[in-house]
Formats: C-alpha cells, structure tokens, sequence
C-alpha cells in the first residue's frame, strides 16, 4: 500500500493480520503504520522528519490503543510538527514534568508535620524507655497531630503552634504545654538537621510560655521511718503481700518504682544474691546491677508463691501483668499520705545513706 495514501487500514485488516517470521508493517498512509512482531504483537507507529532527521513515535500497543485512537494522536503529532517543535521531545519533556509533579506530591505528603513527627519520635524511641516513649507518642498524638498533623513542614506559622501551647496553658495544662513545644521544636529541628525546611518556627515561642514552678516530691522524715517500717510489718489486710513485699523491697535496694514493679523472674539470680535489670528497662539504657542482701532474698522467697504462670516478680490479682495496674497503693506511702517513689522519697535524706 503506497505510504501517500489515508486511512488505509482497517480494524478487519489489522486483526487478519499474521505474524511471519520477520517482523514487517502494514500503512495506513501518512507516516502512521502498524508494526507486528514475529511473536504477534501489534505496534503503532509513525514516521516523521524533524530538522533533516527522521524520527519514529511510539502511539501505542494494539488493540490497547484503537486505531481510531492511534489516528488522532498521530494528528495531535502532526500539530506539534507544524508548530516547530519535535513530538519526541514534546513528549518527554511532558513525561519528566509528571514525573517531577508526582514525586514532589509524595514528598509533599512525607513532609506532613505528622510524618516528620513520627520518623522523628522512631528514631528517638531506641534512646527511650517503653513508657516514656508511648508518652511522647500519645502527647503528640493527642494534642499536635489533629491541630497541625496535616500541614507541611515548611507551612506551619508560629501562630499554629502558639494556638496548641496557649490552649494548654488556658486549661491549667501547663507542664504539659512546655513539654508539647519541647517535642515540636524537636521536630523541626530535626526537619531543618534533614534539609526538608530552613526554620525553626516553634525556636521563636522560648518565652511565649509562663514558668512552671516545680514542686519537689515530699520526703519522708527520718524519725518517722521507724513507724513506717513497723507498719508495714503489722500483719492486716491493709495491704496484699505482694504490695507490702514490693514496699519493703523499696527501701533496701533503693531501685526506681516502674524498675521494681516490672522485674521479671527472669531477671533474678538468687542463687548469687544478684538481679540484673536489662538497659531496655534502665533510665540510661545501660544495665544495671542490684545485690540483693538477705532481706531482700527473704522477701523474694515469699513472693514465689504468687508467682504462678507470670513472668513477673509482681503479678496482678487477675491477669498476669505488672502489679501496679490492680494495687496502685504500690505507689503510695500509705501510713503518712507520702508519695513513695523508689529512690526519690526517704532516701532524699543524706543522712540515711551516709550517716556521720
């Protein structure tokens, strides 16, 4: 069929068509003809001269593009032709621009102050304990994520955030307004560490906030601890067993509350008076060891038998988790009203630990 012809082909004609062993075409006038392979495979093409050169586009696979289809793009070539400019390069000039716009919409998306945030809080909660990761997790979670969670990390404004600290603050959530612009300020710079933004928005708020007069935790006096002790050797039902060992367990190994409420058998090596708390569990990631004097063996030896299935020195009533989600009196000094917080009560006094 003579290549100055149009419209030539039909689809009656394309789909006869057999392959043979040598791929060849069939014309259908105007430079567009259709390719077919030896394996059977059917291409559009069309021929075309630009600037002395000739060129050949690709319009697609038979029958996934028709030929009535094949026909207008060819036509829409034949336009770009006309206008001086080269359909192949027009082409991938359009496919580099999708291309670029579809990655700069997933950066967009990954630069969402909520993706940031938790790429952010992965990183830093190998650095943490398990609780006072989900605590950041939640506190974000709770009062960041649903004001400014969608916004783009170089969109946010310092009035956003001032919006969320002044919020807190008015609800006499003071403490934790300055923890949430610590960890939002944390964010950014990590953002800005990365390249992602050029600005700290949340490092201009420093002073936006009132000054949170802490209030040290009450220690227990030296001359009531006597009593104390006694109390806790009085035999009522004031206290389950398992609360009144984890008590006196307290004050001799001088070990944080959350470190003692999750000791696991595991951890104990009685035999050797020894108990060695992981890093993971450890304020400072480093394991520690705990001799253990033979009071505090003693006690451990009675608890064995509430141990039952739990992996825990200190199971709950009903299930076998940490003791203090059923005896939240752990956490408190009972006789006196006092909170007892492992290391962080009576022993505040020096003279207990190094008496003159």
């Amino acid at each position: 069929m003579p290549r100055h012809t149009e419209n030539a082909l039909t689809d009656r004609k394309i789909q006869n068509a057999k392959p043979t062993i040598k791929q060849f075409k069939l014309f259908d006038g105007k430079g567009l003809f259709l390719l077919i392979h030896p394996n059977g495979s059917k291409y559009f093409r069309w021929d075309y001269t630009f600037e002395g050169k000739r060129k050949t586009l690709a319009l697609g696979v038979y029958p996934e593009t028709t030929l009535k289809q094949a026909r207008e793009e060819r036509l829409e070539a034949q336009k770009t032709l006309r206008e001086g400019q080269d359909p192949i390069g027009v082409r991938k000039e359009l496919k580099s621009k999708k291309q670029n716009q579809k990655k700069s919409e997933q950066l967009k998306q990954k630069l969402s102050f909520h993706n940031v945030g938790m790429e952010w809080w992965e990183r830093q909660s190998g650095n943490l304990t398990g609780k006072h990761g989900n605590e950041i997790k939640r506190s974000l979670e709770n009062h960041v994520f649903p004001k400014i969670g969608h916004l783009q990390i170089t969109d946010i404004p310092p009035k956003a955030i001032k919006e969320i600290l002044l919020g807190l603050e008015s609800e006499g959530k003071a403490e934790t307004a300055h923890r949430i612009h610590q960890r939002i300020r944390s964010v950014f710079q990590y953002a800005v560490m990365q390249e992602w933004t050029d600005r700290n928005p949340a490092a201009d708020l420093h002073k936006l906030l009132a000054p949170v007069k802490s209030k040290p935790m009450k220690a227990l006096p030296l001359n009531e601890l006597p009593g104390y002790l006694r109390r806790l050797d009085q035999k009522n039902n004031e206290l389950h067993m398992v609360t009144r060992a984890a008590l006196k367990l307290m004050v001799i190994l001088f070990v944080r509350t959350r470190e003692l409420i999750e000791a696991k058998w595991e951890e104990l090596d009685l035999e050797n008076a020894i108990w060695r708390i992981p890093a993971e569990r450890m304020k400072l990631r480093v394991e520690h060891l705990v001799p253990l004097p033979k009071q505090a063996l003693a006690l451990f030896d009675e608890l064995k038998q509430f141990r039952g299935e739990s992996e825990y020195v200190f199971p709950g009533d009903k299930s076998k988790t940490p003791h203090e989600q059923q005896h939240p009196a752990l956490w408190w000094y009972i006789p006196y009203g006092v909170p007892l917080q492992g290391h962080h009560s009576w022993l505040q006094e020096p003279s207990i630990i190094n008496p003159q």
